[in-house]
């Protein structure tokens, strides 16, 4: 994808110069319609940088000495650019999300990881053009509701849409989602009853002690010794008995 005419103005906010310098090299090097016009390495450069320049996206560091870029964004008035956290500490993925960043890297930077960054920068821009009339920043309501999800080296921002079903393993949680049309699976380091008050009440259904399920992937019902919800993937779940006329009211709901 190619912006008309475009050229994206960014700017880099990091403590450590070398970090700086090796977001520059791989900028310049895969990511061809982006100009850096400013940097800074401490709070009060980048409040400096906000103040003072015009620009399209903001690739922050988290930890600025012994600052913290949250707290320092709520000095900033007018936030007009897109956000893309650049960190060492993956901690702060809730965080990011809720401020509606456009992206979370995590330190050590990688090819990928910034091809794909440039691929999600690109498409936001690209949807701006699209629509002269679009805000600088989507209100949170409009925004399919999404969890941090953690696979294996990448955090995750998962469309609740995107997630089968979720299994209950002790103090612990199974989640099962697709991405990138592949099923994948992680554990969640909450429990379901937890995540069950978190996600969308008129998606997910706990048919069952131990799952909660997307009543979206619901593809059948089956009766046999016990009566199972057939999801999208084909695996059965199975749903307690006396929640089963409640489950069928439900999907006919939805």
């Amino acid at each position: 994808m190619s912006l008309k005419g475009k050229r994206i103005r960014a700017v880099i906010i990091d403590d450590e110069k070398g970090c700086i310098a090796n977001l520059k090299h791989h900028i310049s090097k895969y990511c061809p319609e982006i100009d850096i016009v400013a940097e800074a390495g401490n709070a009060e450069g980048m409040l400096h940088v906000f103040k003072n320049y015009v620009f399209d996206v903001a690739f922050l560091d988290i930890e600025i000495f012994d600052s913290c870029v949250f707290d320092l964004l709520n000095d900033v008035k007018n936030i007009r650019c897109e956000i893309v956290f650049v960190t060492a500490y993956e901690q702060y993925a809730i965080k990011a999300f809720k401020v509606e960043a456009l992206d979370y890297l995590l330190k050590p930077l990688t090819h990928a990881d910034i091809v794909d960054c440039y691929g999600r920068i690109l498409k936001r821009f690209g949807e701006k053009q699209n629509d002269v009339h679009s805000q600088t920043t989507i209100p949170q309501s409009d925004e399919p509701k999404k969890v941090i999800i953690k696979l294996g080296e990448h955090i995750h921002a998962i469309k609740q849409q995107d997630i089968l079903y979720l299994k209950a393993k002790g103090f612990y949680t199974q989640v099962l989602f697709t991405i990138n049309g592949k099923v994948e699976q992680a554990i969640v380091s909450k429990p379901i009853g937890s995540l069950e008050k978190e996600y969308d009440s008129v998606l997910f259904y706990r048919v069952h002690k131990s799952y909660l399920i997307n009543l979206s992937k619901v593809i059948g019902i089956v009766k046999t010794d016990i009566i199972s919800a057939r999801i999208a993937n084909n695996e059965m779940i199975p749903i307690a008995k006396r929640r089963v006329n409640d489950f069928i009211s439900m999907l006919k709901q939805y």
